[in-house]
């Protein structure tokens, strides 16, 4: 059995879905955002995203982990933030 932590890195919102598999059956075990406090240091946000990360893989007893890869094209300040988050 494998409980995955699958993760959509953001600077603001963070996605995350928590899936099991076993054999060959997969079950949505939760899903959601972590939303951070707006108009806050990038550093702070980082303390809250790791903080709630942290309760989700101790919540969930995470075993495997997976961080969806980086897109963006035009503004690369956002895409540096959200590489920090990564």
């Amino acid at each position: 059995m494998a409980i995955i932590l699958g993760i959509d890195p953001g600077t603001t919102d963070v996605g995350f879905a928590v899936i099991q598999l076993q054999k060959n059956t997969r079950e949505v075990l939760t899903y959601g955002v972590i939303h951070t406090t707006p108009k806050i240091a990038q550093s702070q946000k980082l303390v809250e995203i790791m903080h709630d990360l942290g309760e989700i893989i101790k919540q969930y007893q995470i075993t495997h982990a997976a961080v969806e890869k980086l897109f963006f094209s035009t503004n690369i300040k956002t895409g540096i933030d959200v590489a920090q988050s990564r």
